[in-house]
């Protein structure tokens, strides 16, 4: 036979559980809200052409729906072609015997 007491004791426990976990959810419900750029993505050549928050603008860029902010770069971030530097120095390859004339011969 349980006392009184130690039923209340239980259901107060059992209650105090039930908030702290309603406390928690709801307190977890709210912790994600990215803070979105004004404009941080290409333009996809195909369908969809930017995420579901930004809209597609002629600078070819996806802005921010309802933001009027301009992009702060305005190239594509593609490296440059790497240019042929080959034929921009003299050729050094020298055709003929580089040794000199008073070296040591051969002793053996």
């Amino acid at each position: 036979m349980t006392s009184r007491v130690s039923v209340w004791f239980r259901r107060l426990g059992y209650v105090t559980l039930a908030l702290a976990l309603a406390g928690g959810a709801l307190n977890l419900s709210h912790c994600f809200a990215p803070e979105l750029p004004a404009c941080a993505y290409r333009c996809n050549a195909s369908e969809p052409r930017c995420p579901d928050e930004y809209e597609c603008r002629v600078d070819g860029y996806c802005h921010l729906k309802g933001n009027d902010e301009a992009c702060p770069y305005s190239q594509d971030l593609v490296p440059p072609p790497v240019r042929d530097l080959s034929g921009l120095s003299p050729d050094l390859t020298v055709t003929g015997d580089l040794s000199k004339s008073d070296a040591m011969p051969n002793p053996g």
